[in-house]
Formats: C-alpha cells, sequence, structure tokens
C-alpha cells in the first residue's frame, strides 16, 4: 500500500497521472437526525471542511437543527441553515439557531408580489418571510435571501430587489430554473434568458448588496415548477452536497454520487468521474463577450448546460 501511494504521488507531480481535486472547503448537507449527522461532520472536519449549510428540507425537526448546529459548532465548522420561511419561523425557532451559533440563515424570496411567491413556496410564506427577515434582524443573525428565477419571478425582480433594499438585506444568493433555447417551456427560463437575466441584475441590484450565484438547475417536466423550488439549490458552486444517504454530490451535472461520506476518503470520491469531470470543468472557466465580467460565470458560462445540475 506504501508504494503503490508513493508512485501514485511520483506519477502526480511528473504529470503522469491527473491531479485529483483538492478537498472543498464547503458543504450543503441535507439534515438528517442527530446521531447520523455526527459522523457526517466529523468526516467533513477531517477533510478540511470549515463551513457547512443544514438544508432543512420542508417541515425540518426543530431539534434536528438546533443539535445539528451545536454539532458543527463543536467540530470549529461554521454553520448555517437553508430553508423555508413557513418552516423556520415556528414557534422560537429562529431564536434558537441563533443560540446554537448559527452562521447565516437562507430563506426564499421569490417575489416582492406574494401571489407569486406564494404559488411557488406555499400559501402564506410569502408573510412568514417577511416576519423571518424581521425577527433575524433583531436577533442579529444574519439573514440571507435566495432569489429564485423562474419566467413569473423574472417578471417582478425590479419591485423585489427594491423590498430586499427596503429590508437592508445585503446578502442574495441568486438560483435559477432553466432549460435550454431550443426547447423553451412556459416554466423555466431559457439559456438566453438567464445570461440576459445575469447581466441585468448584476448591473442594477443595488451597489451595497452583495450578489452571488448558484448553479442553476435544468428544468425536469416530471415534477412540478413548485416541487423543484421547494426543494432549492443542490449546492453553491464553491461546495459539496452530502444527501441524507451520504451520497457525495458535485454542486453541477447529474444527481450521481461520486462516493459515501461516511465509507470512502476524499481522495477516492475527488477520482470519481463525477468529481473529476467538475475539475476539468473548473479548470476551463471562460468569460464570453455577452456578459463579460459577470460573477454569475465566474464558474462557467451560464448558457453551457454542462454547468447546470440535473435531477
Amino acid at each position: 500500500m506504501a508504494l503503490k501511494q508513493f508512485l501514485q504521488n511520483l506519477f502526480e507531480r511528473v504529470g503522469l497521472v491527473e491531479t485529483p481535486l483538492p478537498p472543498p472547503q464547503a458543504a450543503d448537507v441535507a439534515l438528517v437526525e442527530p446521531q447520523n449527522l455526527r459522523p457526517i461532520l466529523l468526516r467533513l472536519a477531517a477533510w478540511g471542511v470549515n463551513r457547512v449549510c443544514l438544508v432543512a428540507g420542508e417541515s425540518p425537526d426543530a431539534d434536528d437543527l438546533v443539535q445539528g448546529l451545536r454539532q458543527a459548532a463543536e467540530l470549529g465548522i461554521a454553520a448555517g441553515v437553508r430553508g423555508r420561511a413557513s418552516d423556520l419561523t415556528v414557534g422560537k425557532l429562529l431564536s434558537q439557531l441563533a443560540t446554537a451559533g448559527a452562521r447565516d440563515v437562507e430563506i426564499p424570496v421569490l417575489s416582492a408580489v406574494a401571489e407569486v411567491h406564494d404559488a411557488l413556496a406555499g400559501a402564506g410564506d410569502c408573510r412568514s418571510a417577511l416576519k423571518a427577515l424581521g425577527e433575524l434582524a433583531s436577533l442579529n443573525l444574519p439573514p440571507a435571501a435566495q432569489l429564485v428565477l423562474t419566467p413569473s419571478t423574472w417578471k417582478t425582480i425590479q419591485r423585489t430587489l427594491n423590498m430586499l433594499d427596503d429590508c437592508r438585506l445585503r446578502e442574495v444568493r441568486v438560483w435559477a430554473v432553466v432549460c435550454r433555447d431550443d426547447e423553451p417551456a412556459s416554466w423555466a427560463l431559457s439559456a438566453g434568458q438567464l445570461s440576459e437575466a445575469a447581466v441585468w441584475i448584476e448591473a442594477h441590484a443595488p451597489r451595497d448588496m452583495k450578489i452571488a450565484w448558484y448553479p442553476p438547475l435544468r428544468f425536469d417536466p416530471a415534477r412540478t415548477l413548485a416541487q423543484q423550488v421547494r426543494r432549492g439549490p443542490r449546492a453553491a458552486i464553491d461546495s459539496v452536497r452530502i444527501e441524507a444517504d451520504g451520497g457525495v454530490l458535485a454542486p453541477v451535472g447529474a444527481a450521481i454520487a461520486g462516493g459515501d461520506v461516511s465509507q470512502n476518503d476524499w481522495k477516492l470520491i475527488a477520482r470519481s468521474d463525477v468529481f473529476r469531470d467538475w475539475k476539468r470543468r473548473r479548470a476551463v472557466a471562460v468569460r464570453c463577450e455577452p456578459c463579460p465580467g459577470l460573477a454569475a460565470c465566474a464558474s462557467g458560462c451560464l448558457r453551457d448546460e454542462g454547468n447546470w445540475s440535473r435531477e
């Protein structure tokens, strides 16, 4: 085994084999029960991950969220929470998250028009989102808005940005549901429309508003748009996704696990086809003339479906 590792390292240094992707610095982790989450966090800490986002899902267990934040803190991992406002404003959960040391809380803010927001996030969620933003401000717990781009939310984008600015929200993470230009859908933005939207948002967002981008999701006609929006983005571009079953997913591409977080070390996962392909895409990320200098394009062209996530 020692000789095998020596030869592997030697071949990597002289360029005879591909150098594997280095361990991620962040992970988006699907919420599971505390006894199942602890070994996941232990493995992530061993990889050197220093930031995690606990993805709450619908109707999360409040105690699981609080315990998850505490477990992360014990390991020196900064942890935030991503979830629907309707689920995170139940009882005193936001206060409990603040006490447990949450780094931030990200909630979908789909539109300033309640009917548009609620059609995708659920009845009454727009009201819950505004309530959450107010509570988070009083708790000094940094809020982040997940701005989802669909044909209906795009129509109200100016009003939505104005509302977020009025709420003094400075952290906005944009995510889009998209389709190819040659297969237009009334439920998703086309690739061309997405790049135009990215240009507009980065040009018109308030200057002190920090805009970050999740990899787009390719629209799945087998599921409703609301279902896809409520599931949310897979992971940030500098992160990996850890599913409830331990599967480790790249932020882009098909939802195929490159390995199991509980059973495989990072070097093995990094050499999987999934992560080798992601590494190559990161290495050749380019900017093109239609949208030069966009933060949204730093990880690859928005028009290239290879840079989208697919379920």
